[in-house]
């Protein structure tokens, strides 16, 4: 069995990761890529990394208002994740990945 690994961009937190685009191997057959955007009150966090099926099937149901944040901060408190396929989908700025990217259950 071999198992397929993902590129993704990947980066922890601050400034850069919000503009983080250099893809970087997965590891473990680590098949999707992950941004994760949480803010609280006037704090906003970006993270991207790799991400499993698991992560990405708990990740799935998406809340409506986590499509708007690709304009900034918006002011209220939020925490989402978005699992993409292919290669480099997390890459910045952006933080909702492409639409025909986006994790679907049965990938």
């Amino acid at each position: 069995l071999i198992l397929f690994s993902a590129s993704c961009s990947q980066c922890t937190s601050g400034a850069d990761c919000i503009n983080a685009s250099i893809a970087t191997p997965c590891t473990n057959g680590e098949r999707f890529c992950i941004t994760s955007s949480v803010q609280s009150n006037t704090e906003r966090n970006v993270t991207r990394r790799c991400s499993d099926e698991p992560e990405c099937r708990l990740n799935h149901l998406l809340v409506l208002d986590c499509l708007l944040i690709n304009t900034g901060s918006q002011g209220f408190s939020y925490d989402c994740h978005f699992c993409c396929a292919g290669y480099n989908c997390n890459k910045g700025p952006q933080i909702v990945p492409p639409a025909n990217t986006h994790y679907n259950r049965t990938l």
